[in-house]
């Protein structure tokens, strides 16, 4: 814990990032969701972002190495 009582937070790293308005919207629905759920809570953009990177990404300490067919491509953009 630091001196005002709470415990220490890692490290966070800025990142810009572009989106849909569509994409942008379904974030913000989570977000709001989630604070709703949870009375006197309020869960930022950054905070829903963050929870979806965590729920949707495997943990490399426990996951194999495995190719998956539905993911684009490093470095490829989607198609519009």
């Amino acid at each position: 814990m630091d001196s005002t009582g709470s415990a220490p937070k890692a490290e966070l790293t800025r990142l810009a990032i572009r989106l849909e308005k569509s994409l942008l919207a379904r974030v913000d629905g989570y977000a709001a969701a989630v604070s709703a759920q949870v009375p006197g809570m309020t869960v930022t953009r950054s905070d829903a972002i963050r929870a979806l990177l965590l729920r949707g990404l495997p943990d490399p300490a426990t996951t194999t190495a495995t190719t998956r067919t539905d993911a684009p491509s490093p470095g490829t953009r989607p198609e519009s």
